[in-house]
């Protein structure tokens, strides 16, 4: 039986994916179901923890936590929830709270802060310098 396709829901351009990656974090910060830690994906706990992509999947993607288990985006691309292109945008946002001097613990307001100079800073140069050098290109239809 083949497999279903599941297209892509979230934003194309790096900048606005970042962009919406902090309204998503703002809204879990202001959740009393939710708990920022950027060393967890998204794991239910009292409240849930999620990190900058564990916010997206939660608000943006819908995702549902489940008890006692801790949700990837690995593990919603092998189950068919999440698109691979996604699977991919939530592994490249994870990794961008590196290219930043602050950490969230340290300041959230400042690492939000710093995350929208990092997604205006894509969009002046249309593309993420990380995506042409791998010729990656997430831009292009599925």
């Amino acid at each position: 039986m083949a497999k279903r396709r599941v297209k892509s829901k979230l934003a194309s351009l790096p900048s606005e994916l970042l962009a919406n990656a902090v309204i998503d974090l703002t809204k879990s910060e202001k959740s009393p179901d939710f708990k920022v830690d950027m060393d967890e994906w998204m794991c239910q706990k009292e409240p849930c923890i999620v990190c900058i992509a564990g916010s997206v999947m939660a608000h943006r993607l819908g995702v549902k936590v489940i008890k006692d288990v801790i949700i990837t985006p690995g593990s919603l691309h092998v189950e068919g929830k999440i698109s691979h292109v996604d699977w991919m945008k939530l592994m490249w946002l994870n990794a961008q709270r590196m290219r930043i001097d602050v950490f969230y613990d340290e300041d959230p307001n400042l690492f939000k802060t710093e995350l929208i100079k990092l997604a205006d800073a894509y969009r002046k140069n249309k593309r993420d310098p990380f995506f042409q050098c791998t010729h990656l290109d997430w831009t292009s239809p599925e």
